[in-house]
C-alpha cells in the first residue's frame, strides 16, 4: 500500500491539474479510501488541489485493468530508478508542456501516440535522436510531424475525388498566387470538416472570375 501511495504521488506529478475542490475523507467511496489509506492521517492537512489530484489518480487506479496497472507499475519503477538530475529534467519538461497553448499540447499528444505504436527498436532510436536535440531542433521536429499529419490528412481527403477532379484541383492550385493560395487554405481549414468536401466541389464548379472574387481578402 505504501508503494501504491508513492506511485500515486508520482503519477500525480506527471498529470495535469484538476479543479480544486473540498473533499472530506468521509465523502470518499470505500475503494478510493482503501487506495488512499496511507494518506488518511494527514488528509485534513492537504490542500484541496492535492486532494483532488490524489482522488483522481486513485479512482483511475480502481477503474484500471490489470494490464493498465502493470503498465503504471512499470512506469513508476522506471521513475524510481532515475537519478535526481533526470527526475528534475522530466519535471521541467512537464512544466514546459503545461505552459504550451492547448493546440500545441494536442499536437504533442498526437506525436506521443504515434511514438507509442512504433516498433521498440524504432522507439529507442527516435528517443536517442530526440534526446540529443536542442530545444529549437525539438520544436522543428514536432512541427515537421504536424505538417506530415496535415499532408497525410489531405491525401486521404483527396481520395474522395476522381483522378480527373484531383488533376483539375492541382491545375487550379498552380494558377493561384501565393496570397490567394494562403487565403483559400485558410478558408478550407475554417470550414467544419463535414462540409469541406462540399466546399471543394463548389470550388471545382466556379469560374475563374468567381474564384478570384471568392479569394478577395475579407
Amino acid at each position: 500500500m505504501r508503494a501504491m501511495a508513492r506511485m500515486l504521488l508520482t503519477l500525480m506529478l506527471l498529470c495535469g491539474p484538476l479543479m480544486a475542490a473540498e473533499l472530506d475523507w468521509g465523502s470518499l467511496d470505500p475503494e478510493t479510501r482503501r487506495v488512499l489509506t496511507p494518506f488518511e492521517q494527514e488528509w485534513s492537512t492537504l490542500d484541496p488541489q492535492t486532494r483532488e489530484k490524489l482522488v483522481n489518480q486513485a479512482q483511475r487506479w480502481v477503474a484500471a485493468s490489470p494490464e493498465q496497472r502493470a503498465q503504471a507499475a512499470e512506469r513508476f519503477a522506471r521513475w524510481q530508478n532515475l537519478q535526481e538530475p533526470q527526475r528534475r529534467e522530466l519535471r521541467q519538461r512537464y512544466r514546459w508542456f503545461r505552459e504550451q497553448p492547448p493546440e500545441r499540447q494536442r499536437q504533442l499528444r498526437r506525436v506521443f501516440q504515434r511514438f507509442r505504436h512504433l516498433p521498440p527498436e524504432e522507439r529507442r532510436a527516435l528517443m536517442r535522436r530526440f534526446e540529443s536535440m536542442t530545444d529549437q531542433q525539438r520544436q522543428g521536429f514536432i512541427e515537421g510531424v504536424r505538417m506530415n499529419e496535415r499532408a497525410n490528412g489531405m491525401r486521404r481527403f483527396l481520395e474522395r475525388f476522381s483522378q480527373e477532379e484531383r488533376q483539375q484541383l492541382r491545375r487550379i492550385d498552380q494558377s493561384l498566387s501565393d496570397e490567394q493560395r494562403m487565403i483559400f487554405r485558410h478558408r478550407v481549414r475554417s470550414t467544419p470538416p463535414d462540409q469541406r468536401e462540399q466546399l471543394m466541389r463548389q470550388w471545382l464548379q466556379m469560374s475563374d472570375r468567381e474564384r478570384t472574387e471568392y479569394l478577395q481578402p475579407r
